[in-house]
């Protein structure tokens, strides 16, 4: 019930330790079901052949750079040390991007906008775009 309450009251901006505990744990389980939602899961199946382990989805294992956009996770401190936890700790079934990923995060909040913009003004909209990630774009 006290959980619920913090949770219904919790600021856009936490401005207590209290505030900021909760929201880096609301922000960390946010990041861990999207890595869930979004990679593809190891599946045993049985047939008359016996047991057949089989991958289904996407498989994420191979990626090099993980974007962090929007909401808590970007703004809190700590912010790589988050996400390589939750990383490290996502279950064994799950092919989700290894802890040791690179890590870029969308500092001025602008992916969604740069993909509007880039039907339009494509080199401009990856110009902001890699700004914002703090990312050099290739020559």
């Amino acid at each position: 019930e006290e959980l619920v309450w913090a949770v219904e009251h919790l600021p856009p901006i936490p401005r207590t330790p209290a505030e900021s505990a909760l929201a880096g744990a609301l922000a960390e389980e946010a990041a861990r079901i999207a890595l869930e939602r979004h990679s593809g899961r190891i599946r045993t199946l049985y047939g008359p052949g016996g047991k057949v382990r089989t991958a289904e989805g996407k498989d994420l294992t191979g990626i090099t750079l993980l974007i962090a956009t929007g909401g808590a996770l970007v703004r809190l401190p700590d912010r790589i040390g988050r996400l390589r936890r939750v990383l490290s700790a996502m279950r064994r079934d799950v092919l989700s991007p290894p802890a040791e990923v690179d890590i870029a995060f969308d500092d001025d909040y602008l992916m969604s906008a740069c993909g509007v913009l880039s039907r339009t003004w494509p080199d401009a909209a990856f110009t902001i775009l890699m700004k914002s990630l703090g990312l050099e774009a290739p020559l």
